[in-house]
């Protein structure tokens, strides 16, 4: 596993690998921007749905559903809140060119120790360097091979997203004998 991440983070270790990583990272961030975008729209129109209910209720008030508009209203209200909130929240979540910076940086810097971390490092951080780099392992013991799915940056802190873009690659594995050893 060790040198498969190696060989596959490999060429980020070049004289451009910053700026190969920031293509890749400003591939992602636009995917997540237009998610994010599209996710705005829908919830713009959810307010201006809330409004309008907001609208006719006011508009169809009389003194004997005064106490149900009421409680309508304030279920509204609360309902809008909580989409600006939620608005206001991906407004926050966009990425700025100093983020995108550093987090390059960052990247380069992890994929540079990823051998020693992998190799030397304690378990715990072995663990955790491999939870950035693997997606998900799916083992064929009929053909003998594994597919990785590996990110195609590391996951670096609040950086680049687990459902960001992945490559999926194929290990042959050795095979496995069942039974007991033989006796030496």
């Amino acid at each position: 596993m060790i040198k498969t991440l190696v060989d596959y983070y490999q060429r980020f270790t070049c004289d451009n690998a910053q700026d190969r990583i920031a293509d890749i990272a400003g591939l992602q961030i636009n995917e997540d921007c237009d998610e994010m975008a599209k996710q705005k729209k829908r919830l713009l129109s959810r307010i201006k749905r809330v409004d309008k209910t907001t609208r006719n209720l006011l508009d169809n008030i009389t003194d004997t559903n005064r106490k149900l508009v009421d409680q309508r209203l304030k279920e509204l209200t609360k309902d809008r809140e909580q989409i600006e909130a939620t608005i206001e929240s991906l407004e926050y979540q966009a990425i700025s060119e100093i983020e995108l910076t550093e987090l390059v940086s960052e990247t380069v810097e992890f994929i540079n120790s990823l051998e020693l971390s992998l190799c030397k490092g304690p378990l715990d951080e072995r663990q955790a360097t491999i939870r950035r780099c693997v997606d998900e392992i799916l083992i064929d013991r009929d053909e003998l091979e594994a597919k990785i799915s590996l990110h195609v940056l590391p996951t670096i802190a609040v950086g680049f997203k687990k459902s960001a873009m992945t490559e999926q690659i194929t290990v042959d594995l050795p095979e496995v004998k069942l039974g007991r050893p033989a006796k030496i």
